[in-house]
This record gives C-alpha cells, structure tokens and sequence, in this order.
C-alpha cells in the first residue's frame, strides 16, 4: 500500500509540474534584403557604392573574389579572432566583443573566442615540428635496430636433470641436524 502510495505522490508532482512549466519557442528570423550581399561590383562606381553601403572608404574595400560562393559584394575583411580582441574594451555586446552596426566577418562563426584562435603564432614552426618528429622517429627506430643486434636473456642455471649415481632428493631424515640459528634481533 505504502509503494503504491509513493507511486501516486511521484505522478501527481509529474503532473504538475509538466503542466505549469512555460513552453519557450524560438522565433526564426528571416533574411532582409538590406543584410544580403548585392552582386559582385564589377565597375569603380559599383565598387563605391558596395563601399559606402558598408561604411568603408573606397580604397579600403576589397570585395571577396567573385567564385561562385555567393559572397557578392561584401568585403573582405582580416581575420582577428575574438582572443585577439580587447577583453576591456566598451563593446556594445560584450560576450561577442563586437559593437553595434560593426562589420563582421564572412566567417564569423568559426573566430569567436570558444575557436581555434587563427591568429596566435604557435613557436616552434610547423617545419620545425616536422623536423622534431622525424627525428625522434629516426632516433626511436635505431635504437631497436641496435637492441635487434643484441640477444639478452636471464641468468639461469642450467637444467637439473636426473642422472645415474647423482643423489638428487632425500626423504630420509638428517642424520646430522644443524642447529637453528640464533635470533638477532631483540623484539623477536
């Protein structure tokens, strides 16, 4: 009675909580035509306008090159990843270190702080690594090849086999039996 009893107070609280928690939905946004990139600029005056319409000056703006990835106008910009950025600046949104109306990268998603960070020189150099590693294999690999020389085994002695006339075991009791030896130490 009491297991049922337990069982009947856990599905009432089930209940009521399923039915007093709030649903959450996420809306989608979806894309305006202002926030997508126009063709690629193929004359100067193109190129200006694509320039003004991203708040940069004409002889800073390098369009992504026109191949097919669908990029059109929008600039190409370095790659700073988000370690790389002030951790103390006033930045409009903080969590992203970005600020309002910023340009962003085309690949914004892969630079953020929780990414590989792209701009951080890693000492050695990857030839350098290369090199490190072959060596140490090259190393590795000529130390079995010397041990390969070399045959070790235990120190045994060898077999003590039966042979005619050689006592090996007696089952008789000692005749002359040696005394135990004296205790050495004074708590035993």
């Amino acid at each position: 009675m009491a297991a049922l009893r337990t069982i009947f107070k856990a599905n009432a609280l089930k209940n009521a909580l399923i039915s007093r928690v709030p649903v959450i939905s996420t809306t989608r946004l979806y894309w305006t035509k202002d926030w997508k990139p126009g063709p690629y600029p193929k004359t100067p005056a193109e190129r200006a306008a694509a320039a003004k319409k991203y708040g940069l000056l004409p002889e800073d703006y390098e369009p992504y090159p026109d191949d097919g990835l669908g990029l059109g106008d929008y600039p190409k910009l370095p790659v700073v990843s988000g370690d790389h950025r002030d951790p103390f600046g006033d930045w409009d949104f903080p969590r992203q270190k970005r600020n309002f109306g910023e340009i962003i990268h085309a690949d914004v998603d892969s630079h953020g702080e929780d990414r590989i960070d792209l701009n951080l020189k890693t000492y050695p150099a990857a030839n350098t690594k290369a090199l490190i590693f072959i060596s140490t294999m090259v190393i590795w690999v000529g130390f079995c090849w010397v041990d390969s020389k070399y045959k070790y085994y235990h120190p045994v002695m060898p077999k003590q086999l039966y042979k005619e006339g050689v006592v090996h075991y007696l089952l008789e009791p000692d005749e002359n039996p040696q005394p135990a030896p004296a205790k050495k130490s004074r708590f035993f």
